[in-house]
C-alpha cells in the first residue's frame, strides 16, 4: 500500500489488488472494452490524460481516511506536487501487484527511464540558460574578454 498526500495536505492510501483491478474493469471501459490496469501503456495515457488519472485514482484510494470528500474535492487537491506525488505512488503500486522477479524488472526499466528524463530535463534547462539575451554573446569567450575599444 502506497501513501501520498495531494496539494490540500490530506494523506491518502492507495492499495492495487485483484479486487480494484476488477472494480476499475467495471467502472470503466473504452470504445466498449474494460479498462486495463495492466495495460503496458497505461503509464503513457494517465501521464497525457491527468483527468483520467484523477478518476482512476479516485477509484483506487482508500476514502475512508477522508470521509464526505467528492471526486470534484479529490481532483481539485492535485495539481503540480500533489499530482506528482500522486502518480509516484500509484507507479510504486502498480510495480508492487506484480510478483518479485518482475516487480523487480518493472522498477529497473523505471529507474532507467527517470536517469534519462533527468538528464534530458538537465541538459535542456543549461541550453536554456545559456540562450543569448537580447543579442548578447554568452561563450565564455565573450564573458572573461575585455570591452573592444572605439578607436
Amino acid at each position: 500500500m502506497q501513501v501520498f498526500y495531494d496539494d490540500l495536505k490530506r494523506q491518502w492510501r492507495i492499495q492495487i489488488n485483484v479486487g480494484t483491478l476488477k472494480k476499475v474493469r467495471r467502472v470503466f471501459s473504452e470504445d466498449g472494452k474494460p479498462f486495463d490496469l495492466l495495460d503496458p501503456h497505461l503509464p503513457t495515457r494517465l501521464a497525457n490524460d491527468p483527468a483520467l488519472f484523477v478518476d482512476l485514482l479516485w477509484e483506487l484510494v482508500d476514502k475512508t481516511q477522508n470521509p464526505g470528500v467528492t471526486p470534484e474535492q479529490f481532483a481539485e487537491g492535485l495539481g503540480g506536487d500533489g499530482l506528482e506525488a500522486a502518480s509516484e505512488a500509484f507507479i510504486e503500486e502498480l510495480f508492487d501487484f506484480f510478483p518479485k522477479a518482475r516487480r523487480d524488472l518493472n522498477r529497473a526499466i523505471y529507474a532507467n527511464v527517470k536517469r534519462e528524463q533527468d538528464r534530458i530535463i538537465t541538459e535542456t534547462i543549461q541550453q536554456i540558460n545559456n540562450l543569448p539575451i537580447n543579442g548578447e554573446k554568452t561563450s565564455s569567450s565573450d564573458v572573461t574578454s575585455s570591452p573592444e575599444s572605439s578607436e
